[in-house]
C-alpha cells in the first residue's frame, strides 16, 4: 500500500457534498489515489521548518518595526503642529456632515432640527466608540 502525504488544499472536493464523515473521506481519498489525482507534497525537514520559522519571525519583526516607525513619525509630526484645533477642523467638519446627511438624507428638515439630531447621533456614536475602546483595553489587560 503506497503512503502519500498530500496537502488538503490541493485535493479535489466533491461538489455539493456538505456532510462529511470519516468513511466518506476515506472512500474519496482511495478513489483519488487510485486515479492518481493526489499530488504528493514533501514534508519539510526540521532544518527547513526552522528556516521557515526564522523567515516568518523576521517578517513579523520587520512589520512590527515599520508599524512602530510610522506611529513614531506620526506622533512627532503631531507634536510639531502649532494649532491642533485648526489641523483637525476639516476632519471634524467632514464627520459632522456625515451625521447631518444621515439624519436628513433628503434635506427637508429645518437647519436647527438637523443640527439637534446630528448632535444626538454623534453623541451616541462617540459613546459607542468609547465603550468599545474601553472594552478592548479591558480585554487586552486581562490577557
Amino acid at each position: 500500500m503506497p503512503c502519500v502525504v498530500a496537502a488538503p488544499s490541493k485535493l479535489q472536493r466533491p461538489s455539493g457534498d456538505r456532510v462529511r464523515t470519516d468513511a466518506k473521506d476515506a472512500l474519496h481519498l482511495a478513489r483519488l489515489l487510485r486515479l492518481g489525482e493526489i499530488t504528493p507534497v514533501a514534508v519539510p525537514s526540521l532544518e527547513q521548518e526552522a528556516a521557515r520559522d526564522l523567515v516568518r519571525a523576521r517578517q513579523d519583526s520587520r512589520g512590527d518595526l515599520m508599524r512602530a516607525r510610522h506611529r513614531l513619525s506620526k506622533a512627532e509630526r503631531w507634536a510639531r503642529v502649532p494649532d491642533r484645533g485648526a489641523a483637525t477642523e476639516p476632519a471634524r467638519r467632514g464627520l459632522r456632515a456625515r451625521f447631518e446627511r444621515e439624519v436628513d438624507p433628503d434635506g427637508i428638515l429645518p437647519v436647527q432640527e438637523v443640527a439637534r439630531r446630528a448632535d444626538q447621533l454623534m453623541h451616541a456614536h462617540m459613546m459607542r466608540m468609547s465603550r468599545a475602546a474601553a472594552s478592548a483595553r479591558h480585554r487586552r489587560h486581562r490577557q
